[in-house]
């Protein structure tokens, strides 16, 4: 086939990039016809440099194999992806539509595809290096308020900003207040005129409702679940007020920048639906609460296939949505080697790998714990390694603790200690026992 003229209304620049979404575009239009010419100039997946339209051309593929590609279009091409579990962009598919005025064109930007990628080498390295800079351009473009800053300075001090399509993990035992470290965090950001999404995967919403008004109350939201501020004479007083705290969720501004997303269990196409809905909320941030809670029935009940597939469909919709994600699990190594204490030891990136869908973390991981007093006692500390009740006089107190397990970025320092008070954490320990006081 022999290149005709450029088509009307072609994009101003023939770079890979418009012309595999030209091609997408002529698919969606005519897609029988199309793909068709496709085959005919040897146009295969493989010319296809962008990850995304590369998995949309091969839904084509596939329709054409099973024979029903005459019904492709916007709609049956979403459903598969999501049917599959592919993460995708449903904008993105909308917008193809319009990238060229006429789907007759088919031959002339298949066939440019192929000769741009199947040119020589030198040719094919030059299209990606200038993709790649023009990326890195835009990220030098970001303003500082693209950042989304920690708001407890000894944190944000070693870990810096977030930037959209950056993901966080948060790694700690069972108990050692990962719940308590996001929310406090969830609500600075939602103070501070940010819009969050939660998705809490192990405390019904209800309850982290009852949290939320419980810290904007300086209340200990583990005592009013014990039943024990219950107990004390001035309680209707403050049933009162924490109704009209949960009154305030329904009707201030400031809560309508807070989602917290009702789900018990997580698999690649959870992850895959909170990514969208976080997008569709224009989500400054992200929470993804015990990922650990896997549910792999639809693989068969293997956990790892799921956990690396969640992962992918994390890290993918992430970047691809420009989001700020931080993720939560549990390293479910607590009281190994009969030592009580070693669930207050600093986490090693060892211990933030274990489980299979750690194996691939984000950006920054993140180590979380109740550390141990640093002028503590020997043998209290020897008790201690033996039993649990005594775990608590060997503890810090009002303390909580974070270490960088993994980092990209150079956020290294030294451990971060913040103080812990009801369920809450606050810049420093000192201020938390002051709090106490």
């Amino acid at each position: 086939m022999s290149l005709a003229l450029i088509p009307a209304g072609a994009p101003a620049t023939l770079d890979t990039t418009a012309l595999e979404e030209a091609v997408l575009c002529c698919l969606f239009h005519d897609p029988v016809a199309a793909f068709g010419i496709c085959r005919a100039v040897t146009l295969v997946p493989k010319h296809f440099r962008d990850q995304e339209r590369k998995v949309l051309f091969r839904v084509f593929e596939k329709m054409a194999e099973e024979g029903t590609l005459a019904l492709a279009n916007p709609l049956t091409v979403a459903t598969l992806l999501r049917a599959h579990a592919v993460p995708f962009r449903e904008e993105y598919i909308g917008e193809l539509l319009y990238v060229v005025p006429d789907a007759t064109a088919t031959g002339f930007y298949a066939e440019m595809l192929v000769r741009a990628t199947s040119g020589p080498r030198e040719m094919v390295a030059r299209g990606e290096q200038d993709a790649q800079i023009g990326r890195a351009v835009q990220f030098l473009d970001l303003e500082a308020s693209s950042f989304l800053r920690w708001p407890l300075a000894p944190l944000d001090d070693v870990l810096g900003g977030l930037a959209p399509g950056d993901v966080h993990w948060v790694f700690a035992h069972t108990g050692s207040g990962k719940t308590s470290f996001t929310q406090t965090m969830v609500k600075h950001w939602v103070t501070f005129g940010y819009r969050v999404y939660s998705a809490g995967l192990e405390i019904p919403t209800e309850r982290l409702r009852v949290q939320t008004a419980c810290r904007f109350l300086n209340l200990d939201h583990g005592q009013l679940f014990k039943g024990n501020l219950q107990r004390r004479p001035d309680w209707p007083d403050l049933r009162r007020a924490l109704k009209a705290e949960l009154e305030r969720q329904r009707d201030d501004p400031m809560f309508q920048r807070l989602r917290l997303a009702p789900y018990d269990a997580l698999t690649a196409a959870v992850a895959a639906q909170i990514c969208e809905e976080a997008h569709d909320f224009a989500a400054d941030v992200v929470l993804i609460d015990h990922v650990d809670h896997l549910d792999a029935d639809g693989r068969g009940g293997n956990e790892r296939a799921e956990s690396l597939a969640l992962v992918k469909v994390i890290n993918a919709l992430t970047k691809s949505y420009g989001l700020r994600t931080i993720c939560t699990s549990q390293t479910n190594r607590e009281g190994k080697a009969g030592n009580k204490l070693r669930d207050h030891y600093p986490l090693t990136s060892e211990m933030g790998r274990y489980g299979d869908h750690k194996i691939q973390s984000g950006t920054t991981a993140i180590g979380l714990r109740r550390p141990i007093k640093p002028d503590y006692d020997k043998a209290a500390m020897k008790e201690a390694r033996q039993n649990y009740t005594a775990v608590l006089d060997v503890l810090a107190p009002h303390t909580i603790a974070a270490n960088v397990l993994k980092d990209r970025h150079g956020n290294l320092g030294p451990d971060i200690w913040m103080g812990f008070w009801q369920g809450e954490v606050v810049a420093t320990p000192a201020l938390a026992k002051t709090r106490a006081a």
